[in-house]
């Protein structure tokens, strides 16, 4: 439950939740906050206790391989120590918060947690991919292009969305008038009551009408769109114009697909030039 409640607020506050538990099985048990976190990109800190490097290999008890367990699934998997904890912890936070979210962890012993801290670490700040930026005012244009063109086009949000973007992403969906989907992460993030709201993308049993609406589209543009999400194979059966700010969850990209600067001045995508009729 504390690693549930973490994760929401790294989702909320976009800024990462700490989770601390016990170690041996209590660590185990934050194996499902922490999977719910790495698919749903969510930032996430977990620190659990365990057992003192120095301890013999003959005591076992509550003894479990915490960091080859949550290793595939964590950006920073580490052991605080007296020595490196300033350090360690800005690490693990940064690591967190490197797009798309996700989780470090970190265990510390007993016999560490008593010892007087001897290094100050840097301020950690949120990290960014280093995948090659498209440039953004050719993306931009090209999709203006597009959309000029399309007949049936789609907009997809997606959890990978920046929220601090979210209203002018609504407002160039409003001025274009562009039918727009969602899936379940990010609703609310558009006016549900509108009349080019589409409906929710996800595994649902309503997702075969849904389908249908995606197939006759002519113009798919996903802004933030993750397939972790989706439960059919629509995201890689059709074609679809990814906008993407950070790679999706386990760290996938679609084909041919560059992220968009991250910069929110530099991502504009007005309708000044053309507008699409309702």
């Amino acid at each position: 439950n504390a690693g549930l409640a973490a994760s929401v607020y790294g989702k909320l506050k976009r800024q990462p939740g700490v989770v601390i538990a016990t170690l041996g099985p209590g660590a185990a048990n934050l194996m499902l906050p922490i999977a719910s976190a790495y698919l749903d990109q969510e930032p996430l800190l977990a620190i659990t206790a365990q057992l003192p490097d120095e301890f013999p290999p003959s005591h076992t008890h509550q003894l479990l391989p915490l960091h080859e367990s949550f290793r595939p699934m964590c950006r920073v998997v580490d052991r605080i120590t007296q020595a490196n904890a300033g350090e360690l912890v800005s690490r693990a936070l940064a690591g967190a918060m490197s797009r798309p979210y996700g989780v470090s962890y970190l265990t510390l012993s007993a016999r560490e947690a008593v010892k007087p801290q001897t290094m100050i670490g840097p301020k950690w700040s949120e990290g960014h991919s280093t995948r090659p930026l498209a440039n953004p005012a050719s993306r931009a244009a090209d999709l203006r292009a597009k959309c000029a063109m399309a007949t049936r086009p789609l907009v997809l949000l997606g959890l990978g969305i920046n929220t601090r973007n979210a209203d002018k992403i609504r407002r160039w969906i409003d001025e274009w008038q562009l039918p727009v989907a969602v899936t379940p992460k990010v609703k609310g993030i558009v006016d549900e009551t509108s009349p080019n709201f589409v409906g929710v993308i996800s595994g649902m049993a309503a997702d075969g009408l849904m389908v249908d609406a995606l197939n006759a589209s002519d113009l798919r543009i996903g802004f933030g769109l993750d397939p972790v999400e989706v439960d059919k194979l629509w995201h890689a059966e059709l074609p679809i114009e990814w906008v993407l700010e950070a790679r999706n969850a386990t760290g996938m990209m679609p084909e041919r697909t560059h992220l968009v600067s991250q910069d929110r001045k530099s991502t504009r995508l007005n309708s000044s030039h053309v507008k699409r009729s309702r």
